[in-house]
Protein backbone atom coordinates (compact mmCIF):
# COMPACT_ATOMS: atom_id res chain seq x y z
CA UNK A 1 0.00 0.00 0.00
CA UNK A 2 1.61 3.57 -0.69
CA UNK A 3 1.29 6.54 1.48
CA UNK A 4 -1.25 8.86 -0.35
CA UNK A 5 0.58 11.62 0.91
CA UNK A 6 4.20 10.80 -0.54
CA UNK A 7 3.56 7.58 -2.49
CA UNK A 8 6.14 6.00 0.25
CA UNK A 9 5.45 2.03 0.68
CA UNK A 10 3.70 1.55 3.50
CA UNK A 11 3.70 -1.36 6.16
CA UNK A 12 0.45 -2.71 6.85
CA UNK A 13 1.18 -6.26 8.02
CA UNK A 14 0.48 -5.47 11.67
CA UNK A 15 -3.16 -5.79 12.31
CA UNK A 16 -3.89 -1.87 13.47
CA UNK A 17 -6.54 0.70 12.42
CA UNK A 18 -3.84 2.93 11.42
CA UNK A 19 -0.88 3.18 10.47
CA UNK A 20 2.08 5.99 10.19
CA UNK A 21 4.29 6.75 7.20
CA UNK A 22 7.57 6.57 7.84
CA UNK A 23 8.84 9.23 5.23
CA UNK A 24 6.50 11.86 5.93
CA UNK A 25 4.67 10.60 9.27
CA UNK A 26 1.07 10.91 7.92
CA UNK A 27 -1.28 8.52 9.73
CA UNK A 28 -3.45 6.81 7.12
CA UNK A 29 -6.21 4.36 8.11
CA UNK A 30 -5.69 0.70 7.09
CA UNK A 31 -9.12 -0.32 5.19
CA UNK A 32 -8.26 -3.76 5.36
CA UNK A 33 -10.72 -6.33 3.34
CA UNK A 34 -13.63 -8.17 5.05
CA UNK A 35 -13.10 -11.55 4.79
CA UNK A 36 -15.23 -13.51 7.76
CA UNK A 37 -18.69 -14.69 6.32
CA UNK A 38 -19.26 -17.01 8.53
CA UNK A 39 -22.04 -14.65 10.10
CA UNK A 40 -23.60 -13.97 6.70
CA UNK A 41 -27.39 -15.18 7.01
CA UNK A 42 -27.31 -15.88 3.20
CA UNK A 43 -24.13 -17.59 3.56
CA UNK A 44 -25.48 -20.64 6.21
CA UNK A 45 -28.00 -21.53 3.29
CA UNK A 46 -25.57 -22.21 0.44
CA UNK A 47 -24.51 -25.73 -0.20
CA UNK A 48 -21.15 -26.87 1.11
CA UNK A 49 -19.08 -26.62 -2.48
CA UNK A 50 -20.32 -23.13 -2.86
CA UNK A 51 -19.60 -22.40 0.96
CA UNK A 52 -15.57 -23.82 -0.35
CA UNK A 53 -16.01 -21.99 -3.77
CA UNK A 54 -17.54 -19.00 -1.62
CA UNK A 55 -14.77 -18.57 1.38
CA UNK A 56 -11.93 -19.31 -1.11
CA UNK A 57 -12.88 -16.47 -3.71
CA UNK A 58 -13.34 -14.03 -0.89
CA UNK A 59 -9.82 -14.63 0.94
CA UNK A 60 -8.34 -14.18 -2.31
CA UNK A 61 -9.81 -10.88 -2.71
CA UNK A 62 -8.98 -9.58 0.75
CA UNK A 63 -5.20 -11.23 0.43
CA UNK A 64 -5.07 -8.80 -2.96
CA UNK A 65 -6.55 -5.69 -1.01
CA UNK A 66 -4.31 -6.44 1.93
CA UNK A 67 -1.47 -6.09 -0.92
CA UNK A 68 -2.72 -3.56 -2.87
CA UNK A 69 -3.45 -5.06 -5.35
CA UNK A 70 -6.94 -3.51 -5.85
CA UNK A 71 -7.58 -4.07 -9.75
CA UNK A 72 -7.41 -7.65 -8.96
CA UNK A 73 -9.43 -7.73 -5.80
CA UNK A 74 -11.99 -5.82 -7.56
CA UNK A 75 -12.33 -8.05 -10.77
CA UNK A 76 -12.61 -11.09 -8.10
CA UNK A 77 -15.09 -9.15 -6.58
CA UNK A 78 -17.32 -9.09 -9.85
CA UNK A 79 -17.05 -12.53 -10.31
CA UNK A 80 -18.43 -13.22 -6.25
CA UNK A 81 -21.19 -10.53 -6.60
CA UNK A 82 -22.27 -12.19 -10.04
CA UNK A 83 -22.70 -15.44 -8.49
CA UNK A 84 -23.58 -14.80 -4.63
CA UNK A 85 -25.03 -11.10 -5.21
CA UNK A 86 -26.65 -11.44 -1.39
CA UNK A 87 -22.66 -12.00 0.65
CA UNK A 88 -22.57 -8.30 1.62
CA UNK A 89 -18.94 -8.55 2.57
CA UNK A 90 -17.84 -8.21 -0.83
CA UNK A 91 -19.95 -4.92 -1.47
CA UNK A 92 -17.26 -3.56 1.27
CA UNK A 93 -14.44 -4.70 -0.47
CA UNK A 94 -15.75 -3.29 -4.01
CA UNK A 95 -16.08 -0.11 -1.66
CA UNK A 96 -12.49 -0.12 -0.61
CA UNK A 97 -11.15 -1.48 -4.01
CA UNK A 98 -13.20 1.56 -6.21
CA UNK A 99 -11.72 4.13 -3.90
CA UNK A 100 -8.28 3.57 -4.06
CA UNK A 101 -8.29 2.91 -7.85
CA UNK A 102 -10.26 6.29 -7.58
CA UNK A 103 -10.38 9.79 -10.40
CA UNK A 104 -8.76 13.23 -9.46
CA UNK A 105 -12.44 14.53 -10.27
CA UNK A 106 -14.06 12.94 -7.26
CA UNK A 107 -16.58 10.71 -9.76
CA UNK A 108 -16.03 7.32 -8.42
CA UNK A 109 -17.01 8.37 -4.84
CA UNK A 110 -20.60 8.20 -6.01
CA UNK A 111 -20.21 4.41 -6.59
CA UNK A 112 -18.06 4.07 -3.18
CA UNK A 113 -21.34 5.68 -1.52
CA UNK A 114 -23.41 2.89 -3.71
CA UNK A 115 -21.74 0.13 -2.84
CA UNK A 116 -21.43 0.97 1.11
CA UNK A 117 -25.43 2.00 1.16
CA UNK A 118 -25.75 -1.84 -0.51
CA UNK A 119 -23.87 -3.15 2.26
CA UNK A 120 -25.45 -1.62 5.00
CA UNK A 121 -28.98 -2.59 3.14
CA UNK A 122 -28.03 -5.99 3.42
CA UNK A 123 -26.30 -6.54 6.38
CA UNK A 124 -28.79 -4.92 8.32
CA UNK A 125 -25.86 -2.29 9.46
CA UNK A 126 -23.49 -4.88 10.46
CA UNK A 127 -20.33 -3.02 12.52
CA UNK A 128 -18.45 -3.68 10.21
CA UNK A 129 -19.99 -1.70 7.31
CA UNK A 130 -19.64 1.38 9.48
CA UNK A 131 -16.07 0.63 9.80
CA UNK A 132 -15.42 0.90 6.03
CA UNK A 133 -17.81 4.64 6.20
CA UNK A 134 -15.56 5.26 9.52
CA UNK A 135 -12.26 4.40 7.12
CA UNK A 136 -13.06 5.95 3.62
CA UNK A 137 -14.15 9.22 5.51
CA UNK A 138 -11.16 9.13 7.34
CA UNK A 139 -8.86 8.66 4.26
CA UNK A 140 -11.10 11.18 2.31
CA UNK A 141 -10.49 13.99 4.78
CA UNK A 142 -6.70 13.13 5.51
CA UNK A 143 -5.98 13.41 1.45
CA UNK A 144 -7.85 16.70 0.58
CA UNK A 145 -5.96 18.01 4.20
CA UNK A 146 -2.68 17.44 2.32
CA UNK A 147 -3.60 18.99 -1.08
CA UNK A 148 -2.55 22.98 -2.01
CA UNK A 149 -4.72 24.95 0.04
CA UNK A 150 -5.38 28.42 -1.17
CA UNK A 151 -5.34 27.66 -5.38
CA UNK A 152 -6.91 25.71 -7.80
CA UNK A 153 -7.22 22.94 -5.57
CA UNK A 154 -9.09 24.31 -2.70
CA UNK A 155 -12.39 23.80 -4.29
CA UNK A 156 -11.50 20.35 -4.48
CA UNK A 157 -10.09 20.17 -1.39
CA UNK A 158 -13.67 21.26 0.09
CA UNK A 159 -15.63 18.81 -2.26
CA UNK A 160 -13.53 16.32 -0.16
CA UNK A 161 -14.56 16.88 2.59
CA UNK A 162 -18.12 17.31 2.13
CA UNK A 163 -18.33 14.09 0.23
CA UNK A 164 -16.76 12.69 3.90
CA UNK A 165 -19.23 13.92 5.75
CA UNK A 166 -21.81 12.62 3.66
CA UNK A 167 -20.58 8.97 4.41
CA UNK A 168 -20.58 9.48 7.49
CA UNK A 169 -21.69 12.49 9.39
CA UNK A 170 -19.69 11.75 12.91
CA UNK A 171 -15.98 10.80 13.16
CA UNK A 172 -14.38 12.78 15.54
CA UNK A 173 -10.63 11.60 14.26
CA UNK A 174 -11.48 13.04 10.75
CA UNK A 175 -13.42 16.57 11.77
CA UNK A 176 -9.59 17.12 12.97
CA UNK A 177 -8.47 17.05 9.63
CA UNK A 178 -11.61 19.50 9.23
CA UNK A 179 -9.72 22.10 11.86
CA UNK A 180 -6.19 21.34 11.00
CA UNK A 181 -7.28 23.00 7.08
CA UNK A 182 -8.82 25.97 8.68
CA UNK A 183 -6.05 26.62 10.86
CA UNK A 184 -3.62 26.77 7.84
CA UNK A 185 -6.20 28.28 5.46
CA UNK A 186 -8.39 30.65 7.18
CA UNK A 187 -5.24 33.17 8.21
CA UNK A 188 -4.39 33.25 4.18
CA UNK A 189 -7.94 33.98 3.23
CA UNK A 190 -8.10 36.64 5.76
CA UNK A 191 -4.42 38.16 4.99
CA UNK A 192 -5.87 38.40 1.40
CA UNK A 193 -8.80 40.04 2.38
CA UNK A 194 -7.24 42.56 4.44
CA UNK A 195 -4.76 43.00 1.57
CA UNK A 196 -7.62 44.26 -0.36
CA UNK A 197 -8.99 46.40 1.99
CA UNK A 198 -5.87 48.16 2.92
CA UNK A 199 -5.56 48.78 -0.98
CA UNK A 200 -9.23 49.75 -2.03
CA UNK A 201 -10.63 51.37 1.81
CA UNK A 202 -13.91 52.47 1.33
CA UNK A 203 -14.16 51.33 -2.22
CA UNK A 204 -12.95 47.76 -1.43
CA UNK A 205 -15.34 45.05 -2.78
CA UNK A 206 -14.32 41.88 -1.35
CA UNK A 207 -13.24 38.75 -3.36
CA UNK A 208 -16.72 36.64 -4.22
CA UNK A 209 -14.31 33.45 -4.21
CA UNK A 210 -13.02 33.93 -1.04
CA UNK A 211 -16.44 34.53 0.57
CA UNK A 212 -16.77 31.24 -1.16
CA UNK A 213 -14.57 29.30 0.24
CA UNK A 214 -15.28 30.57 3.90
CA UNK A 215 -19.04 30.16 3.70
CA UNK A 216 -18.10 26.30 2.84
CA UNK A 217 -15.66 25.81 5.79
CA UNK A 218 -18.13 27.21 8.20
CA UNK A 219 -20.74 24.89 6.81
CA UNK A 220 -18.37 22.19 6.76
CA UNK A 221 -17.07 22.65 10.48
CA UNK A 222 -20.78 23.57 11.47
CA UNK A 223 -19.43 26.99 12.82
CA UNK A 224 -17.09 25.38 15.12
CA UNK A 225 -13.91 27.26 13.74
CA UNK A 226 -14.74 30.82 15.19
CA UNK A 227 -12.22 33.16 12.77
CA UNK A 228 -13.94 31.34 9.80
CA UNK A 229 -17.18 32.13 10.50
CA UNK A 230 -16.04 36.11 11.85
CA UNK A 231 -14.27 36.64 9.08
CA UNK A 232 -16.66 35.75 6.86
CA UNK A 233 -19.31 38.10 8.37
CA UNK A 234 -16.90 40.75 8.57
CA UNK A 235 -16.55 40.76 4.77
CA UNK A 236 -19.67 39.54 3.53
CA UNK A 237 -21.07 42.80 5.70
CA UNK A 238 -18.90 44.96 3.09
CA UNK A 239 -19.50 42.77 0.16
CA UNK A 240 -23.43 43.05 1.27
CA UNK A 241 -22.49 47.39 1.35
CA UNK A 242 -21.02 47.11 -2.08
CA UNK A 243 -23.85 44.74 -3.50
CA UNK A 244 -27.28 45.16 -1.77
CA UNK A 245 -29.52 43.53 -3.95
CA UNK A 246 -27.36 40.25 -3.82
CA UNK A 247 -30.20 38.21 -2.42
CA UNK A 248 -27.75 34.83 -2.34
CA UNK A 249 -25.32 37.05 -0.29
CA UNK A 250 -28.24 38.42 1.99
CA UNK A 251 -29.81 35.14 3.10
CA UNK A 252 -25.99 33.73 3.41
CA UNK A 253 -24.79 36.30 5.85
CA UNK A 254 -28.27 36.24 7.34
CA UNK A 255 -27.61 32.35 8.23
CA UNK A 256 -23.97 32.89 9.38
CA UNK A 257 -24.85 36.03 11.33
CA UNK A 258 -27.66 33.56 13.53
CA UNK A 259 -25.12 30.60 13.46
CA UNK A 260 -22.66 33.61 15.19
CA UNK A 261 -25.07 34.64 17.99
CA UNK A 262 -25.78 31.02 18.63
CA UNK A 263 -22.62 29.67 18.65
CA UNK A 264 -20.63 32.44 20.36
CA UNK A 265 -23.23 34.84 22.10
CA UNK A 266 -21.12 37.06 24.15
CA UNK A 267 -18.25 37.31 21.34
CA UNK A 268 -18.97 40.66 19.03
CA UNK A 269 -18.86 40.87 15.27
CA UNK A 270 -15.69 42.52 14.66
CA UNK A 271 -16.26 45.71 12.71
CA UNK A 272 -14.18 47.84 10.21
CA UNK A 273 -12.55 51.06 12.16
CA UNK A 274 -10.65 54.07 9.89
CA UNK A 275 -7.86 55.56 11.18
CA UNK A 276 -7.29 59.41 10.93
CA UNK A 277 -5.40 58.79 7.79
CA UNK A 278 -8.22 56.40 6.55
CA UNK A 279 -6.14 53.09 6.91
CA UNK A 280 -8.72 50.59 7.78
CA UNK A 281 -7.98 48.14 10.70
CA UNK A 282 -10.31 45.08 12.19
CA UNK A 283 -9.77 44.33 15.46
CA UNK A 284 -8.27 40.73 15.89
CA UNK A 285 -8.99 40.39 12.15
CA UNK A 286 -6.21 42.87 11.02
CA UNK A 287 -3.15 40.49 12.08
Amino acid sequence: MECPNCGNYLDTSSLQQYVKCNYCQSKIAVMSGVSNIISNVAYSSFPDQDKTNLSSMIDVSKIDIDNGNYQAALDMGKKIIDKYPSVWETYINQAICVFWLGREDLGHLGEVLALLKKAEMLSHNDAAVLAAKKDVAFNLAFIASRKERVGTKVFWALDCFELSQKIISEHSDRDCFFIEYCEKIVPEIRRRLMDGLKVDKKEYDPSSGSLTILDRLVTITKGAHKEALLTYITFARIKAGRCPHDKDLAASLKKMEELSAATYPNVPIPRVKYSFWGNPEIASLSK
